[in-house]
């Protein structure tokens, strides 16, 4: 990976991309070069840096890093360092970072003097305010580590201090060692000039010997190692060195590798023990200067869940390194029956979950974890504020703690209908104004203009908004004093890519506001709902595409000239995703010409393909359009119009297809048998009906009943649907409205007439007019042996019986899948031809199926997106409701 691919290939992320990991990166551009730089990228993290000169280039590419910044390895030439040069100190000297750290980490020990003089330099120059450092002293004195000018800044110091003790007969047992108590002397005369308020010791021994010394015998070199009795003693002389010390954790852990001849070593003994005290008392916390509090016997020894809080909440964590090595001194491993979860565990399970309430539930199971579980919270989804006193209380949660928690703050969502009262109480104005300042990351926001103009005026100066969605009050619109929805979309700069506007007033959202006064959502806008709009532009007068636009959805139009098509297609060029458009009602007279017009404006340009389309059948008609398109939706039952879908279908028939169809009559039967040209059966593959059935009580004029039985659709169904021949997936959704013999009004005043003909039963009428849950696999069952290569069929029959208090409603629903075919041997023939496969199908493999559970089925529809419109939906759900009481 180089700077330059970095520069001119991933700069189109730069207003978004926040995080960038590199296992290497050579820099072979000059600083001058750079015209993009990464201003959202906060943390960047790179094994290997080739080429380093200087920071020049990384401070242009990357100007407002700010969090955090991993190297491991800088070299100047082209190659990578031998393993044994990888030292972060001289990394960090290398660098010279002028800018305030808050905490340093070098991940690799300290082994050699120079890398020593390398990490004073630093310290020097700029010393952090908390450093993670690890000292290999058989090689390295740490004498001398901490300059003076590190105690001014330097308040967090993690320690990790290695020992090799050599015991071995024949070596030079004083070798770089010391015994323990006069090395103590040293470490803390090196360290007591340093204004550490939190101190993290760890020493590590390994112990070489070529033989356990006799059980309860001398150990003669247990005077170059501290022991865990010794920890009380090594606390006292740190908090009687530096006076406003706060904490220290203490621990030692150890191993002895014994070497005996001829054998490789082996680890013999382990041994880890840590403690950990305090300033005791609630003032020596709080006030931690000498001259404010009295020194003596103020210590307190705290537990080690105590001590697990501290280290989390003050971020002391100890290399990976260091890690695996206090694990391994344990004296013995851990019960795997008893497995332990340590708080890193357990803030990564919390970052898994998506369900708020589990994140909640996990936010009280403990102090140390709550922090961890607020902050997933606050990020995983928006928090929706019910009013101005929700508002309040969302204030004063944040600001309990604002540095851990306004800026993990992913979104907001206030419901629109609440009183804010903009001119009465502004109290809450102020709260919501300062909860969006502190809200440095926030991306979504959905929120009513009628808050108030400070809010508004707050939110145009946010620059880190993806998704935005407005809620308008259209009876407050005036066009010679706009309202501060046309005022809030003009002056905001964050770079959007969701737009939803409601409730404003029609006319005010059209193709030429958007084309003249929201330009500068034009390259990064990829969404776009609008409640209602306009077309009053040309396409000639088109000169700022949207080009990053994929999805567009539309409730209501006006002056919808669809033969204009070439407005959209020049105003939103790259649509490839949605586009949904509602609330269009042309005349009958106008299809063909509007039609043939569509068709001849995208012979020049069309879209390059649609994911889903939903419209009417009269604007799919009238758009004639050519792109491929994966999902088609008819919004609106199909029944007058059904001659102008088919020839949507026959010219451009999609994959998948959602089709309402509206069947009040006998009569209406026809429109099914026609419905699907044979064009169709080379492309649809998904195939989701919702009939609407009506079933009449009332008796004709001719005295006959206008309603058709269930065999009579079965046939006239299985007819329609024979030649779709690549047809994978069919979901049918039965709604039947059972209406009663007489009005409302005439039920309650019904009148006897001896003359007319005798009515049929409830139970008779349900049986012939109605589909039962015991006809539904004998229709499932027909449908795959007529289409062979359906695999999924998903059945419901549902509906409401309108006469009698209360309302009688039904819901049944089965599903069925296809199982594996099976072959069926037979003797060997040896006229037999392999190609012919055609010919011996039907006699060597059979087809059955087998149900498929609620569970199941419900998966098979989302998995395929089998999913009613949200008409059609509501009208299921409101039978399974009152089916089930």
């Amino acid at each position: 990976m180089t700077a330059g691919f970095v520069h001119n290939i991933v700069n189109h992320t730069s207003p978004a991309l926040e995080s960038l990991a590199l296992e290497d990166i050579t820099l072979d551009i000059s600083p001058s070069s750079v015209t993009t730089p990464l201003l959202a990228l906060r943390l960047f993290k790179a094994a290997f840096i080739c080429n380093f000169e200087d920071l020049g280039l990384l401070l242009r590419l990357f100007p407002n890093l700010d969090d955090t910044l991993v190297i491991k390895v800088l070299h100047p030439q082209k190659c990578r360092l031998p393993y044994d040069s990888r030292t972060n100190a001289k990394e960090a000297f290398l660098l010279a970072l002028q800018c305030p750290i808050q905490r340093l980490e070098l991940e690799d020990t300290i082994a050699s003097p120079e890398d020593k003089e390398y990490l004073i330099d630093v310290l020097r120059d700029n010393s952090p305010h908390q450093i993670n450092i690890s000292l290999d002293v058989s090689r390295c004195d740490v004498t001398g580590l901490f300059p003076l000018e590190a105690a001014e800044k330097l308040t967090h110091l993690v320690l990790c201090l290695s020992f090799q003790i050599e015991g071995r007969e024949g070596y030079d047992a004083r070798r770089n060692r010391k015994p323990w108590h006069q090395f103590l002397d040293g470490l803390v005369d090196s360290m007591k000039h340093l204004r550490l308020t939190h101190l993290r010791l760890v020493l590590q021994y390994e112990v070489l010997r070529d033989q356990d010394p006799p059980l309860g015998g001398v150990d003669a070199d247990a005077v170059y190692f501290a022991r865990g009795e010794d920890l009380h003693g090594v606390a006292m002389r740190f908090f009687g060195a530096m006076s406003i010390l706060q904490c220290a954790l203490l621990a030692i852990c150890g191993y002895t590798s014994l070497f005996e001849e001829g054998q490789s070593s082996r680890t013999t003994s382990r041994w880890l023990s840590s403690k950990a005290w305090r300033i005791a008392g609630a003032n020596a916390c709080e006030d931690p200067y000498p001259s404010n509090r009295e020194r003596g016997l103020t210590y307190l020894e705290i537990s080690s869940e105590e001590a697990e809080v501290v280290v989390n909440g003050e971020e002391m964590h100890l290399g990976n390194r260091e890690q695996f090595v206090a694990r391994m001194c344990l004296n013995k491993p851990e019960d795997p029956g008893k497995p332990r979860l340590n708080f890193d565990v357990l803030r990564s399970i919390c970052n898994e979950l998506t369900e708020v309430s589990d994140v909640l539930s996990f936010a009280l199971t403990c102090s140390t974890l709550r922090k961890g579980a607020l902050q997933r919270r606050l990020r995983m989804s928006s928090v929706f504020l019910s009013g101005p006193d929700s508002v309040q209380r969302f204030h004063k949660f944040i600001f309990a703690d604002p540095t851990s928690r306004a800026p993990y703050i992913y979104g907001l969502t206030l419901y629109p209908h609440s009183n804010y009262a903009p001119n009465g109480d502004p109290h809450f104005q102020k709260c919501l104004v300062a909860i969006l300042e502190a809200a440095v990351r926030l991306e979504h926001l959905d929120f009513p203009t009628t808050i108030g103009h400070s809010v508004c005026s707050a939110v145009t100066k946010m620059t880190t908004l993806r998704e935005l969605a407005v809620v308008s009050d259209a009876n407050s619109y005036d066009p010679h004093n706009p309202e501060p929805l046309s005022d809030l979309l003009t002056a905001l700069r964050s770079p959007l890519q969701y737009l939803g506007i409601a409730g404003y007033e029609s006319g005010q959202i059209s193709a030429s506001f958007l084309h003249y006064h929201l330009p500068h959502f034009a390259s990064t806008l990829e969404s776009l709902r609008l409640g209602d709009f306009s077309f009053n532009i040309i396409s000639f007068a088109v000169t700022t595409p949207f080009t990053a636009m994929r999805s567009l959805h539309l409730s209501s139009m006006h002056q919808a000239e669809f033969y204009r098509l070439d407005v959209l297609l020049r105003l939103f060029p790259n649509l490839d995703d949605t586009l949904v458009l509602k609330g269009y009602s042309p005349s009958i007279y106008r299809y063909p010409l509007s039609r043939e017009q569509s068709k001849e404006v995208q012979r020049d340009y069309t879209w390059p393909g649609l994911y889903r389309v939903t419209y009417s059948v009269a604007l799919a008609f009238m758009m004639a359009l050519r792109c491929p398109i994966r999902s088609m939706v008819i919004y609106g039952s199909v029944r007058e119009e059904a001659q102008y879908l088919t020839e949507v279908l026959r010219d451009n028939c999609p994959q998948q297809l959602l089709l309402p169809i509206a069947l009040f009559g006998h009569d209406h039967l026809q429109v099914l048998d026609e419905l699907f040209p044979p064009e169709a059966g080379d492309r649809l593959m998904h195939l989701v009906l919702f009939f609407e059935v009506d079933v009449n009580r009332r008796r004709q004029a001719w005295g006959q009943y206008n309603n058709f039985s269930w065999d009579q659709f079965m046939d006239t169904f299985v007819h329609a649907m024979k030649h779709l021949r690549r047809l994978t997936h069919l979901r049918v959704v039965l709604y039947y409205n059972i209406h009663p013999l007489v009005s409302y009004f005439e039920f309650n005043s019904k009148q006897s007439r001896p003359n007319a003909p005798p009515e049929l039963h409830d139970d008779e009428a349900f049986a012939q007019n109605i589909a039962h849950d015991a006809d539904l696999y004998p229709a499932a069952t027909r449908l795959l042996n007529t289409l062979a290569s359906l695999e999924y069929v998903l059945m419901t029959t549902c509906g409401l019986r309108r006469f009698g208090e209360p309302w009688k409603y039904w819901h049944s629903s089965r599903a069925w899948r296809v199982k594996p075919a099976e072959v069926i041997s037979e003797p060997e023939d040896p006229r037999y031809d392999p190609l012919d496969g055609a010919q011996t199908w039907d006699s060597t493999r059979s087809r059955s199926c087998e149900e498929m559970s609620s569970e199941a089925a419900e998966a098979v529809i989302d998995k395929e997106e089998l999913h009613l419109d949200q008409r059609e939906e509501n009208m299921v759900r409101e039978c399974i409701k009152f089916a089930s009481k």
